[in-house]
């Protein structure tokens, strides 16, 4: 009699203990779900998580995750729980996916727990979720917040870059333009001074006038709006041999020009040339001392190209997706201490594409870095342009 009063005891605390434990996680407020070990269905769910799915216990209980989530989710969450089993150990995943019946989308925080019988044989697997899809979109948008303030610094300090270099750049023409004039003023008796100032004067305006048209053309283009083309009828070989033959005398480094005769097209001669100007320029630039800098003329298919190609300071491969970007300064140009607005190849990418072409980079440093400005034979098409009357004769400068 005594006996079977302690069992009765033992029975009333284990039933209490069992709803103490089962009210305990009724009431948590993450998801608890339990399942079956071999199968992988549900055998128990807490309120919290019917909250969180958008379905009750009669829906749930006996099924398994492909009853209720897209394969590719379910194909996860059970590739995690087969292994949460056969590892014998818990399991902590930060952050994974779910969809919701009712809330959509919602991004978790899981452990997964295996449980066993006395003999070692896994029974269940618990798991316990949090919902963390706020907290994720809390840290997302400190981390935009934070990005927009590098965004914004980042364009402050190139704006102050440029204004800096800006005003370094048009002092110089300015400057030689002031003490030319100077010296006309102080020695208008000097006769040999007099035939070669007006030249320097023009020199330096003309530097000047083309530093502002260059900025001018890159406000266009950031504000969306296409380079505006006068297209004639244009001999591009003899264009570039025009190019070739201006900056031959003002570069230190020998430029080839290689054209296998005329090929002509309708282009903007002003414009092409600009380009043609900016890439030897550049090559030159960069080039190894003495190296010879290459601008081969060719026409391998339907389009035409030009390639300026050099041996020397090759770009790094990681750099070269924003060659072509206004202000982008490149680490060869820092590297050198040279000074320069980083508008050359933007121009060069806008003046092909208004062309509709475009303008492509190679560069290693065993074969050196090229250049390819690629066009369609005939840009009238491209765009709405100027077109110069049908009379205009073929040349290099239209």
């Amino acid at each position: 009699m005594r006996t079977s009063g302690k069992k009765v005891l033992h029975d009333l605390a284990v039933e209490r203990s069992e709803v103490f434990l089962s009210s305990l996680v009724e009431n948590l407020p993450d998801m608890v779900f339990v399942k079956e070990a071999s199968e992988l269905t549900f055998v128990r769910l807490n309120r919290a998580a019917e909250e969180l799915v958008g379905l009750s216990r009669g829906e749930v209980l006996g099924k398994s995750d492909y009853d209720f989530f897209p394969k590719g989710e379910a194909d996860s969450f059970t590739a995690k729980d087969r292994a949460v089993l056969a590892g014998r150990e818990l399991i902590d995943i930060p952050e994974e996916p779910i969809h919701t019946k009712r809330r959509g989308l919602r991004f978790l925080h899981t452990k997964k727990i295996p449980i066993f019988d006395p003999a070692g044989k896994p029974l269940y697997l618990l798991g316990i979720s949090e919902d963390i899809t706020e907290k994720k979109l809390a840290e997302e948008e400190r981390d935009s917040s934070r990005s927009r303030v590098s965004t914004l610094e980042a364009e402050r300090d190139m704006r102050e870059q440029f204004v800096s270099t800006l005003s370094h750049d048009l002092r110089t023409p300015l400057s030689s333009i002031l003490a030319a004039a100077q010296l006309l003023m102080r020695h208008p008796e000097q006769v040999d001074l007099m035939a070669t100032l007006p030249e320097r004067i023009m020199r330096s305006a003309c530097r000047a006038d083309k530093m502002i048209q260059d900025l001018l053309d890159v406000t266009r283009i950031a504000a969306g709006n296409p380079l505006p083309l006068t297209i004639v009828p244009l001999d591009l070989a003899s264009l570039a041999a025009d190019v070739v033959s201006e900056l031959q005398g003002l570069q230190s480094n020998p430029i080839v020009l290689e054209v296998a005769g005329p090929l002509e097209g309708y282009w903007s001669a002003s414009e092409l040339s600009r380009a043609l100007e900016n890439l030897v320029s550049n090559a030159v630039k960069h080039g190894a001392p003495g190296g010879v800098v290459t601008v081969a003329v060719r026409s391998p298919g339907p389009e035409v190209e030009i390639e300026v190609h050099n041996v020397g300071d090759p770009i790094a491969a990681e750099e070269i997706p924003g060659l072509f970007e206004p202000f982008h300064r490149s680490r060869r140009v820092e590297r050198r201490g040279t000074k320069g607005w980083g508008l050359g190849l933007s121009l060069v990418r806008a003046i092909a594409e208004a062309h509709g072409g475009g303008v492509h980079v190679e560069s290693s440093a065993t074969a050196g870095t090229r250049f390819r400005l690629v066009l369609p034979r005939d840009a009238r098409g491209a765009q709405p342009v100027e077109t110069a009357g049908a009379s205009a004769r073929l040349s290099a400068r239209g």
